[in-house]
């Protein structure tokens, strides 16, 4: 969803601005199943559009595949890295590590357990490089850190996020960062609403998830690990 308060809704005003500055012609979709993925860039392709971004790593094949069979379309890929790709497809990468360590870092000094946690999306490389640098900044803080995570396999699951941010509060954890769309932002919100501190992802989640301070938890918010995807898609 371009309003899910994280990494489409960044992407989105990223393309929103371009088109304001630029004059340019703007729609999006918003794929409901990875299966719709090649309909839904074939729908881009048959209404005329010069440029298509594809937000997501996990478009990567399809975006690649769909740039090699229309050469004379743009394709731009969030998150996304192809070896040899065609010249008509670029991939857009980010620093998640260092985006991450930071978060990390702030954590371990927050802490007064020595837990901390993270609530993860889908195991994919941005997301995997998020919780590396997480738990590494926590390291360089306090070498005797107990940093706790989870995968989970969904970016869009807000309830299964909640879960295991209270699993994690049971078992000590104090400051948890969310880095998983809505998912991790369940988590956070979770966290939150049990008094612990919490850390947000892509966006000022201050801003988006808690409202600008209008929602529950919103004083336990202490910092996002902000990747500018609007300025990349811009």
């Amino acid at each position: 969803k371009v309003n899910d308060g994280t990494f489409n809704q960044f992407a989105h005003e990223g393309a929103t601005m371009a088109a304001e500055e630029f004059d340019l012609d703007y729609t999006y979709i918003e794929t409901q199943a990875q299966t719709d993925y090649e309909k839904n860039i074939q729908t881009c392709i048959d209404e005329g559009y010069d440029a298509i971004v594809t937000v997501g790593f996990l478009m990567t094949d399809t975006t690649n595949a769909m740039s090699a069979a229309n050469p004379d379309t743009y394709f731009i890929g969030v998150d996304q890295f192809v070896a040899g790709a065609t010249a008509n497809y670029v991939g857009l990468q980010f620093r998640e590590d260092q985006a991450g360590f930071l978060a990390g870092a702030l954590a371990a000094q927050m802490s007064a357990s020595g837990t901390i946690a993270g609530v993860y999306g889908i195991d994919i490389p941005p997301v995997e490089k998020f919780r590396n640098g997480y738990e590494q900044g926590a390291k360089f803080i306090n070498p005797d850190i107990n940093a706790l995570g989870v995968y989970i396999d969904s970016f869009t699951s807000p309830d299964k996020g909640a879960a295991a941010a209270a699993q994690f509060i049971g078992e000590g954890a104090d400051v948890i960062f969310g880095a998983g769309g809505k998912t991790g932002s369940g988590g956070i919100v979770k966290g939150a609403e049990e008094g612990k501190f919490v850390i947000g992802v892509d966006q000022d989640e201050y801003v988006t998830t808690f409202g600008g301070g209008s929602s529950p938890g919103a004083n336990m918010i202490i910092s996002s690990a902000m990747k500018r995807v609007d300025q990349a898609v811009w």
